[in-house]
């Protein structure tokens, strides 16, 4: 499990001042990177197996959009690998802990040179 602290920006809400929908996934994309670099297999890595992770499916559930200024964690869970599958779970809390988005995310294990599908070493940083 990785976590990351952060503080619901101007630039990230509409009118009504709660975030945008687009920020969440920010916040899931950085989350899930900043995981992957903090473990080895960040970008530079990748490039060097010639290898990259993609996404190919999202199912994301709101309860609540975070306001303007609240402090808000965000959680990255993998839970699964298998072949080139990997799959994870990630949360965006207020600060005292409650769930206000989740989401469960598909990802897909690439061979940058020829697309295919790839088998990875990763599996046991990322757990």
């Amino acid at each position: 499990m990785y976590q990351m602290d952060a503080r619901v920006r101007y630039s990230e809400v509409d009118e009504t001042h709660r975030i945008k929908l687009e920020s969440v996934l920010d916040y899931f994309q950085d989350c899930c990177t900043f995981h992957s670099e903090d473990v080895g297999g960040g970008l530079e890595f990748l490039k060097g197996q010639k290898r990259a992770w993609l996404l190919a499916s999202w199912q994301i559930v709101i309860k609540e959009y975070p306001k303007l200024g609240e402090q808000i964690r965000i959680i990255a869970n993998p839970y699964a690998f298998k072949n080139f599958f990997g799959h994870r779970n990630l949360m965006l809390q207020d600060e005292h802990g409650k769930d206000l988005v989740y989401a469960n995310s598909n990802w897909i294990f690439v061979n940058t040179e020829n697309r295919f599908g790839s088998r990875t070493r990763l599996q046991m940083h990322m757990s």
